[in-house]
């Protein structure tokens, strides 16, 4: 079987940002205001059998406490250029984060990402009422798909350590995990993402971010409820918050 050459995939996201009893997601980057929609599109074109390719992430954020909410307050994009050998993975990225109604305030950087990727079946976890066996074929489990990595801030003056705005991030330590039913349906996710600070102990977490998601997926579209959360790791301060978003997909690939 041929291998296909390219493949053209992305995603559109639309959101709402649920504030908590201890926290409320920011509406600029410099945390101020309270974030209300989400709107996120992201582009992956892949060629050389998959191998390499290119990746465009834009993200919209309005303002709840503003008198026109429905207009953004933060735009963020992130692009990015990989290559891929199995398993195994190196990334190249610059991202940016915009105020978009007021000066000031913005963040940016470069950075490099490299990590692996793993899946495996989870055969004991099998979908309600396929317990029992057909054909003498055993049913199919859930699938649990990971990847973790390290990340450098290859030139970085104003993209912060910690959720509090302070420090200047310096390392990137990464991990994810999807676990997914048969043809789609119910899924979990865990993504946890540790930045160092530069200019104190380049090497120990400073900050963690971490994403806990429970979502329901067909093959057109995905609901998913999140829980946010920024926990600064050598002082005080910690926040969550809730995203309940829907999500459309898609694929295209050519030989």
């Amino acid at each position: 079987m041929e291998t296909l050459e390219r493949t053209q995939a992305g995603r559109l996201e639309i959101g709402r940002l649920i504030p908590s009893g201890v926290g409320a997601a920011a509406a600029r980057p410099d945390s101020s205001g309270t974030g209300a929609q989400l709107y996120r599109l992201s582009l992956l074109d892949a060629f050389r059998g998959n191998r390499m390719g290119f990746l465009v992430d834009g993200l919209l954020v309005t303002d709840r406490d503003r008198p026109r909410a429905l207009f953004p307050s933060q735009g963020s994009y992130l692009i990015g250029m990989g290559s891929r050998n199995g398993p195994w993975r190196i990334q190249f990225d610059r991202e940016e984060h915009l105020p978009l109604d007021r000066s000031g305030g913005s963040s940016r950087y470069w950075d490099v990402r490299a990590g692996a990727t793993f899946e495996a079946e989870l055969a004991g976890l099998q979908p309600l009422g396929r317990q029992t066996l057909y054909n003498n074929k055993k049913p199919k489990g859930a699938t649990l798909r990971g990847e973790f990595g390290l990340g450098y801030f290859l030139h970085n003056k104003s993209f912060p350590a910690r959720a509090d705005q302070t420090g200047l991030a310096g390392l990137r330590y990464e991990a994810r995990a999807l676990i997914s039913a048969p043809g789609g349906g119910l899924r979990f996710k865990v993504d946890a993402d540790f930045l160092t600070d530069k200019n104190r102990k380049k090497y120990a977490a400073a900050n963690l971010d971490l994403v806990l998601g429970v979502g329901l997926a067909s093959k057109q579209v995905e609901l998913w409820f999140e829980r946010y959360s920024s926990d600064v790791l050598d002082g005080p301060g910690y926040e969550h918050y809730f995203l309940l978003k829907v999500v459309v997909p898609y694929a295209v690939g050519a030989r």
